[in-house]
């Protein structure tokens, strides 16, 4: 996990294209963006994080979100499906 924050016009997004550039093929890529005027929304980044590993927007429906949440947690995490759905269907704010 690499975590990446400045000032604004520091190359931070330079930084990271460069690294995802040299590693290509050789991680597993997921991004999370935490932007200044999200600061008061709990998790937010958490989420941004969530929908990239899931492949989804940010404003899809919330029964395909746990469709896929669900589809996705049994696919890779099949063990402790029943433990992880609940929470993290909480933390992405559905029911």
């Amino acid at each position: 996990i690499l975590a990446v924050s400045g000032e604004a016009g520091l190359g931070k997004s330079r930084l990271v294209a460069e690294i995802k550039q040299r590693f290509s093929g050789q991680l597993q890529w997921f991004e999370g963006r935490a932007l200044s005027h999200m600061e008061s929304v709990s998790y937010a980044m958490v989420n941004s994080l969530l929908d990239d590993i899931l492949g989804v927007d940010r404003d899809i429906s919330a029964p395909a979100l746990s469709g896929i949440l669900e589809k996705y947690l049994e696919e890779n995490f099949r063990e402790d499906l029943d433990f992880l759905f609940p929470y993290l269907s909480r933390l992405r704010g559905l029911q």
